[in-house]
C-alpha cells in the first residue's frame, strides 16, 4: 500500500483529503463523519489511484475497489452499487474506490453494451440511499475525462479534488533516486531533468526513472568482454582492455559473481528522449 510521504507534491490534494477523508475516517468520534463522496480528476497517471491507496493506508480503511470499464453480468447490475455500499458498512471505517468513473456516462458506450446504462442508474439510486443514511465509509470516485461526466452523476459528488501533473520542482524531486546510485548527479542536473520533462506524468517519469536504474544491468546483458576483479567479482570490460576476457552473460563461469557496474551520468541520457 502506499503512504503520503512517498507521494511527491500533490501537496493541496494530499491536504484536501487527509482532512476530510483520512482524519475523519480515523477519529471520526472526535472530527464528525468523513466525506462521504468525492471526486478526484486529472491527466492520467497523475497518481489519482495511489492517493487513494495512501488513504486507506493512512487511516487504516478497508478498500474496496471498483473499475466501470469492467462490467459486471446483466442480472448483476441492479443494486450492484447497494449491495457494494452494503459491504463497505460491513467492514468499515471503509473506503469504497470507483475508478474510471466517466464510463458510466458515456452514450456511445451504453448504445453498444445496454448494461452501462443500466449500471449508471444504479450508481444513482443506490448512491441516494447511500446518502441518506451516513456510515463510517468514504466513496471515492477517479476520472481524467471529467467533461464526460454528466451532471447528474457529478452532482453526486460534492467536493472535486483536482490532481495535476507535476510541476518542475516536483519533476526534479522525482529524480533524487538516481542520486542514490549515481553520485555525479548535481542539483543542475535534476533541474534539467525536469525541463527535459516538461509536460510528463509522475508515472511516465517514474518508468523513465526505472530504465535509467536498469542501465548498469543492460551493460552486463549486451557485454562482450568481462574482467575479474580483485575480490573475484566478474564486470563488464571494454574491448581494449588488457585484463578482459572473452564472455557473455550467458556463458560466464559463475553467473553469480556477475556484478554490474555503478550508475553513471552518461546512463541517465534516456531522460533527453522523454
Amino acid at each position: 500500500m502506499k503512504k503520503f510521504e512517498e507521494l511527491v507534491g500533490l501537496g493541496l490534494a494530499k491536504t484536501t483529503l487527509k482532512e476530510t477523508v483520512v482524519d475523519r475516517l480515523y477519529s471520526h468520534k472526535t472530527l464528525g463523519p468523513a466525506e462521504s463522496m468525492l471526486l478526484l480528476f486529472g491527466p492520467p497517471g497523475t497518481g489519482k489511484t495511489s492517493l487513494v491507496l495512501a488513504c486507506a493506508t493512512a487511516s487504516k480503511a478497508a478498500l474496496l475497489y471498483v473499475n466501470c470499464t469492467i462490467f459486471p453480468a446483466k442480472d448483476g447490475v441492479k443494486g450492484y452499487f447497494k449491495t457494494l455500499f452494503d459491504k463497505a458498512r460491513n467492514v468499515a471505517p471503509s473506503i469504497v474506490f470507483i475508478d474510471d468513473i466517466d464510463w458510466l456516462c458515456n452514450s456511445d458506450r451504453a448504445a453498444k453494451a445496454p448494461q452501462v446504462g443500466e449500471l449508471r442508474a444504479s450508481f444513482l439510486e443506490d448512491t441516494a440511499a447511500f446518502l441518506a443514511a451516513p456510515a463510517q465509509v468514504c466513496v471515492i470516485a477517479a476520472t481524467s475525462r471529467p467533461w464526460d461526466v454528466d451532471e447528474p452523476v457529478l452532482s453526486r459528488f460534492p467536493r472535486k479534488v483536482f490532481v495535476p501533473p507535476p510541476g518542475p520542482e516536483e519533476r526534479a524531486e522525482m529524480f533524487r533516486p538516481l542520486g542514490a546510485q549515481c553520485t555525479g548527479l548535481t542539483e543542475a542536473d535534476y533541474k534539467e531533468f525536469a525541463e527535459r520533462t516538461e509536460g510528463l506524468t509522475g508515472s511516465r517519469i517514474t518508468i523513465l526513472v526505472k530504465d535509467c536504474l536498469f542501465e548498469p544491468l543492460r551493460k552486463c546483458q549486451g557485454a562482450t568482454r568481462f574482467r575479474v576483479c580483485p575480490d573475484g567479482y566478474y564486470e563488464p570490460a571494454k574491448v581494449d582492455d588488457p585484463a578482459s576476457f572473452p564472455a557473455t552473460l550467458a556463458n560466464l563461469k559463475d553467473p553469480s559473481k556477475l556484478r554490474a557496474p555503478p550508475l553513471a551520468k552518461v546512463d541517465c541520457g534516456v531522460i533527453a528522449f522523454a
